[in-house]
Parts: C-alpha cells; structure tokens; sequence
C-alpha cells in the first residue's frame, strides 16, 4: 500500500518494515544472481526454448526489482541493507548481456530476438537507496560509480531528459547538507571531455549549442553541484565556460520572449515567468554563482544586469509576495517557489550593494520607479514576503527580504516594523488583485489553494485529532 507524499508515491513504513522482519530482502537479492543467460549455458534446449527461457528470466527479474525499488524507498535501514549488494545491482546496470556464445545452428532470425533493451532498471534501485540517505551518501558510495553513472548518462540521446541525472543530484545534496566530495566529484564527470553527450548537454543551456530537451533539469543538476558556497566546483564551472555572464546572456533572450509574447500585461508576464522552469532553474543558478564566485565590476553597469533586477525579479518577487500573502501556512507550492524568492532577492541585493560600492547611484536612479516608487515595486514585494506568514516560519527567506529591503531603502525596516512584522501585524497591505491571480495561477498551474485561508484554533485542532482517531 502506499500513500501521497507530493513528490510521488511513497511505500508504507510499517510494511517495509514487517517484511524486513520476514527477511524479503534475502530473497530479492540472491535472484539478482541468477544470470538471465542460463539457458545458454549447456542446455540441450532448441534455440527457441532457450530464448522463451532468457525472456522469461529476464520478465521475472525485473518485477524483482520493481519489488526492490518499493521496498528502499524512503526507508533508511532497508536502504542500507540492500546497498550492501551493490556489486549485484552493478551486474545489471545498463543493457541487458548477451550470451557469451552461439550454438551452430543459430540464425540470424534467432539472434535478432535477443533483447538487449529495456535493461533491468537497478539503475533505480541505487538511486533509491542514496535518496535521502546522508550516511550512504557521504560515507559508501565508490568513486568509480560515479564514473559509471556517467558513462550510462552518456549513452542516453539527449542526457537531461534521463533520472540518471537524480543520481549526482542526490549525492551531490541528499537532504539539506550538501556533500563537498561528492560535488567535486560530479562536476568532473559532468564536465568531462571524455563523455561528450554529457558534456554537450550541459553546455546547451548556456547558449552553446542546441538547446537539449530539459535544460531546467540540468539547471537544477548544476544547482546541487554548487550549493552551499563549494567555491572549487563554481570555479570549474566558470573555468569551463559555463559563466555566470553566460547565464544572464540565456536568461536575456527568454525575457525579451516574454516581453515579445505579452508585452503590456504584466500580471501574464509574472505568470510566463514563473511557468519558465528554464527561466526560474537558471536564476536559482545565477544566484549560487554569484555568492561564490568574485564578480567583475563591470558587470554591475551591463543592461542585461538591470533588466534582469527591474523586470524578471520584480516580475517574479511580486507574484511570489502574492501568493504567499494569499495563504496562513506553507504549501507545497511555495515551498515550490521558495528557493527563487530567496535567491531572486540576493541577486536583487548584490547588484544594488555592489552599484553603490563602485558609486553608480545614477544607473540604480534610473530603475527608480519599479525599485521603491510604483506600486508593487521590488521594495513593497520584499517588505510583503518579509511581513508575511511564511517568512515568519522560515527564516532563510525571511533573512533575505530583509536584507533586500534594506538594500534599496535602509529606513525601511525600523525596530517598530520589525516588531509588528514578527507579531503578525502586517505594515503594508496587499493591492485587490491578489485573489485574481491566485485564481488564475490555479487554472494556468492546476495549484490547489482550496485550504490556503483555512485557519483553526489549536481547540478545533484537538477536536479533529479526536474525530480522527475515533474513526
């Protein structure tokens, strides 16, 4: 049985663990040492019976596996269990093997009905047991599995749209620490010269080459390769010319597309933004590497530098400050766009910081107006996100509207705000078309805000908890 748990369908924690105590796992990984190929192996079989043998081997061990992949999920202790078996799950990563030989009489006709493809998906089955698991994460894993993740990735037509990408993202970040080792160790398989698919893919999203069929989730990919200040693996990024003025080149072109496509309503451009998954993964991206990395003075006088801070941030930060003053809790799509709201805002931070540094106010007084002066400028969306429930329930975000506002208006934030924003008296208050576009992110992003403005005393809480149990 298995229940919903947002990210996809999660197994039962009790039936895991009753059929660990019935030691399942035994009997799942002793099959993955039966060779598929036996049949071949001296069988006085005729060449068709060896085959229905092959294939029906091959069915029975996949549905093994299947039954393996539920039974790790979201389970550390059977993730561990099971991991201890690597060597077998290797065995059957990639294509299926062929028989070592022929007999005689085979034919042609005979060998073109041994399959080598699907093959047995235990490329699953690790990634299961890494995901989430820092021990294993940070203390098991081989090196040379990283290599032979790559090489399997390589052989993919076009590697963004593969879940091997899953594997280095989660031994890069299998929770909310990130692995240094494991990071360092990505980058140079991703970056590798060696694997040119993977390699050609991950240059397509900085604007060499076309562009591949996922570039949010190489994004996504790089994203975890650099989190958390890893200075080595940001630099080997822009050593490889995947740079951050490479990044805001990519990021120009899909704005002026949104621009183009709906270029005087900007409740349709913030909602063209946020459905942009490349857009939204590459500004998370640009942000990591701007934390990191030293930035080249010149940058901050670029235009593309400032369209991106009065246009694509101000666009996404005030359809963000909407959505969540629109609800009292968190949900899942926040949570969702949360890690762009945080990052959208330090990049927001440092351009306006370092303008001042080098003493280009006037170029900062020239986006004045979607700065502080219009309404729903990046100011009021800052003090908005600052000011809201959520932010009070998650201090990274909370901590960098804050110092966004501070930024752009430093006498902002007085005590007596901070005091009322933290209370729950919010200063500012939200304009009227707040409902309208969370109707509309509904219909356009099929989001369920159903129980958003839902509240409840603790009281009428315990009173469900009591309805709950008795039934």
């Amino acid at each position: 049985e298995e229940k919903d748990e947002g990210a996809g369908m999660v197994p039962e924690l009790l039936h895991q663990n009753v059929l660990r105590a019935m030691n399942l796992q035994s009997t799942l990984l002793e099959a993955l040492n039966i060779d598929y190929n036996l049949s071949f192996m001296g069988s006085i079989c005729t060449p068709e019976e060896k085959i229905k043998s092959r294939e029906i081997l091959i069915h029975v061990q996949r549905k093994l596996i299947e039954v393996l992949i539920q039974f790790v999920r979201g389970n550390p202790l059977n993730q561990k269990i099971v991991f201890t078996k690597l060597a077998s799950l290797r065995r059957h990563l990639g294509l299926l093997k062929l028989p070592p030989m022929y007999p005689d009489e085979w034919t042609d006709a005979h060998q073109a009905k041994l399959a080598t493809g699907p093959g047995m998906n235990s490329e699953e089955v690790i990634v299961e047991c890494l995901r989430g698991n820092m021990y294993l994460c940070s203390e098991v894993v081989p090196r040379d599995l990283f290599e032979t993740f790559g090489s399997l990735l390589n052989m993919v037509p076009d590697p963004s749209t593969s879940n091997l990408l899953e594997f280095f993202e989660i031994l890069c970040k299998p929770n909310e620490k990130a692995i240094a080792r494991n990071q360092e160790y990505a980058v140079n398989v991703l970056l590798s010269k060696r694997l040119e698919s993977v390699n050609k893919c991950m240059r397509s999203i900085f604007g060499d080459g076309d562009l591949c069929a996922a570039p949010e989730r190489v994004a996504k990919l790089l994203c975890a390769v650099i989190c958390q200040g890893n200075v080595v693996t940001a630099s080997r990024l822009q050593t490889s010319k995947l740079t951050m003025d490479a990044n805001l080149s990519v990021m120009q072109t899909r704005m002026n597309q949104v621009k183009d496509a709906v270029p005087f309503d900007e409740t349709e451009q913030e909602r063209a933004l946020l459905n942009d998954k490349f857009f939204c993964s590459m500004l998370e991206l640009l942000s990591l590497q701007m934390q990191v990395l030293v930035i080249d003075p010149r940058l901050y006088r670029k235009d593309v530098v400032w369209l991106l801070v009065s246009f694509g941030i101000h666009r996404t930060l005030r359809a963000y400050a909407r959505l969540v003053m629109s609800t009292n809790k968190s949900s899942e799509a926040v949570d969702a766009l949360t890690p762009l709201a945080i990052g959208a805002m330090k990049i927001a931070k440092l351009i306006i910081a370092g303008c001042r540094s080098l003493g280009l106010q006037e170029k900062e007084m020239s986006f004045d107006e979607q700065l502080r002066s219009a309404p729903g400028s990046l100011l009021y969306s800052a003090s908005t996100i600052y000011e809201s429930p959520v932010a009070r329930g998650n201090s990274k975000l909370q901590g960098a509207a804050e110092a966004l506002v501070k930024a752009i208006d430093p006498t902002k934030l007085t005590d007596e705000a901070k005091q009322a924003a933290e209370a729950g008296s919010p200063v500012m208050s939200l304009n009227a078309d707040t409902e309208a576009l969370n109707e509309e992110l509904v219909e356009e992003e099929k989001l369920d805000f159903s129980l958003a403005n839902e509240y409840h005393t603790p009281a009428e809480m315990l009173e469900m908890f009591v309805e709950i149990i008795r039934n």
